[in-house]
């Protein structure tokens, strides 16, 4: 090998190691999307997860047009500024990380049981604003310190009038429903990459506390005649204040020389809330009080915990040709808990296994409309199983078997992925999709799910 090829070996070894136990589930960019979004891609995406990660990728900006879902969407947006030779600061719209981040956003129940709670609350995803988050990271010696402060919002607020006729009776009469819900979250982070020679420690620590709120309001008035009848019922619900995002995790990277290098770590996640609602119905007769009844919704207590694993390995085996492999595994525990012994319980306990394989290849050109040309792609597999677990009131249990959904939002089985890179001086377009996606369900076809990515480097 060449001692200009090492030495570019050597710096896309320490790229890679910078974004080292890192990967952004949730959101994603043209050149990870193309890679199988592993946790050995290093690259500027990685500062949404750790904020030490910016100090490899300073005074750059990127931004990525997001077709991986249903229907296209901005994706993640990131600035980083560097202010002398070890700070830098930036933030991120539009990302949010399981692996390593609290964001109510990466949640796999609040989102969706808040729905179940409160009707028509709105609150998907996509339609999530997400402040900017803030990332610092400091440089001491051989030594990174990230810290990451984040908060996250969404007001939701409908009503609606219309009148309704009863056929039978006769009887007209008016619908009035008002509904406003708020559901915040704030959260800080703290993450460090400690180097002992060949060796270094990348550990991680993150907490989100969300809290909704908000009211229901829905009243039915009926006129015949001179007599005015009401029926309303009012909700004021909210989360108990010790509800949490939690995650933390490390993992351990070791360089082999010329030979390559590997990655080893394990992660933790637990969410655990529930929701409240005072309820209040009343029926009245022009302004007089026939019937009040006040009482209280509780929902499940939800515990949800992700046991998260992994290892992998990047040898050096082919010149200019970067082959990485992966493996994760791990389970994630729901706990659905009622306070209200006659309910039916239930525990749902997911295991699923990870396998990629990566290729990364630049190509020199040096021609007037590009510099580098670099083609990537990578095979990834999934296979796992649900257990979910029911309780009965009476103490019986029921087991059922099912076939996995993974937490990446993947049915179980195999897909395939491209892209390019494109670079000319300061400017890199990277463009991916998904060739193919093989599950139980049969070959997937149709349009692939893509991702575009604009990257501008600014360092002077």
């Amino acid at each position: 090998m060449s001692g200009k090829n090492k030495i570019l070996k050597k710096v896309f070894a320490l790229i890679c190691l910078a974004g080292l136990c890192v990967s952004v589930n949730a959101a994603t960019n043209g050149r990870c999307y193309a890679l199988g979004q592993p946790f050995f891609v290093g690259d500027i995406l990685n500062s949404a997860g750790q904020g030490w990660v910016m100090l490899y990728h300073l005074d750059k900006m990127q931004g990525t047009a997001d077709f991986t879902g249903p229907t296209g969407k901005p994706g993640p947006v990131i600035l980083i500024k560097s202010l002398g030779d070890n700070f830098a600061m930036g933030a991120t719209l539009n990302t949010f990380d399981r692996r390593t981040g609290g964001s109510v956003l990466a949640s796999t129940g609040f989102l969706n049981k808040a729905i179940l709670f409160t009707p028509e609350p709105d609150v998907t995803q996509q339609r999530f604003p997400n402040w900017p988050q803030l990332h610092f990271g400091l440089k001491i010696g051989e030594q990174r310190i990230g810290l990451d402060a984040f908060f996250e919002t969404q007001n939701y607020g409908k009503n609606s009038n219309s009148d309704i006729l009863d056929t039978i009776t006769n009887v007209t009469g008016t619908s009035e429903f008002k509904q406003k819900t708020a559901i915040n979250n704030v959260g800080g982070k703290i993450s460090a990459r400690f180097a002992f020679g060949n060796l270094a420690w990348n550990p991680w620590f993150c907490y989100g506390v969300p809290y909704l709120d908000g009211s229901v309001s829905d009243v039915l008035t009926s006129t015949k005649t001179d007599t005015v009848i009401q029926n309303t019922t009012d909700m004021i619900f909210s989360m108990n204040k010790e509800d949490r995002l939690l995650t933390f995790g490390s993992c351990l990277d070791y360089t082999f020389g010329d030979w390559g290098w590997g990655i080893i770590g394990a992660w933790y996640r637990n969410e655990t809330f529930q929701f409240k609602g005072e309820v209040t119905e009343k029926q009245t007769l022009n302004s007089s009080i026939l019937y009040q009844h006040d009482s209280t919704r509780v929902s499940p207590r939800y515990n949800n915990s992700f046991y998260d694993y992994f290892i992998s390995i990047t040898p050096n085996v082919f010149e200019n040709l970067t082959v990485a492999f992966e493996y994760q595994g791990g389970f994630s525990i729901l706990d659905q808990k009622f306070e209200d012994k006659s309910q039916t319980d239930t525990t749902i306990t997911t295991y699923y296994n990870d396998f990629i394989i990566a290729l990364e290849r630049p190509i020199t050109v040096n021609r007037k409309l590009i510099d580098v040309l670099t083609a990537r792609g990578s095979l990834r597999y999934a296979v796992g199983r649900q257990i979910e677990k029911t309780t009965k009131p009476d103490g019986s249990v029921l087991e059922f078997v099912k076939s996995m959904s993974t937490n990446y939002e993947q049915l179980e089985g195999m897909a395939i992925f491209f892209g390019f890179g494109y670079q000319k001086k300061r400017v890199t377009v990277d463009m991916a999709m998904r060739l193919l996606l093989w599950n139980q369900l049969g070959i997937v076809t149709g349009p692939p799910p893509a991702a575009i990515t604009f990257t501008v480097d600014l360092h002077k």
